[in-house]
């Protein structure tokens, strides 16, 4: 299955965009990243595709919570992103996960 290319978020349809050497090229460490008034979540392909997966998780936590003003620390959002990650792909229900029959 592929990562999707949008996702439903309270209530917000957002884009999400994939894109080759995106950190490198805007001069930034980041894997992924969020805009929210944008309602789009880039993700770097230059990354393995676990690191991906994972990053698209921690760019909806950023969305959440930015959309229900929760005031999470990005440390956070991070912890929760490599909990719920870990939960997900343990258990088959990743974002990239393939479809089971």
């Amino acid at each position: 299955m592929k990562l999707p290319s949008s996702l439903k978020i309270a209530g917000y349809e957002y884009s999400v965009v994939y894109e080759v050497h995106r950190s490198r090229d805007r001069g930034s460490n980041n894997p992924a990243s969020c805009n929210s008034k944008a309602q789009t979540i880039w993700i770097d392909t230059d990354q393995h595709r676990e690191s991906q997966e994972s990053s698209l998780i921690h760019e909806v936590l950023e969305a959440l919570d930015y959309h229900y003003e929760l005031g999470l620390s990005h440390q956070t959002i991070a912890t929760l992103e490599t909990g719920l990650y870990q939960v997900l792909r343990d258990n088959g229900e990743h974002p990239g996960a393939k479809e089971k029959a």
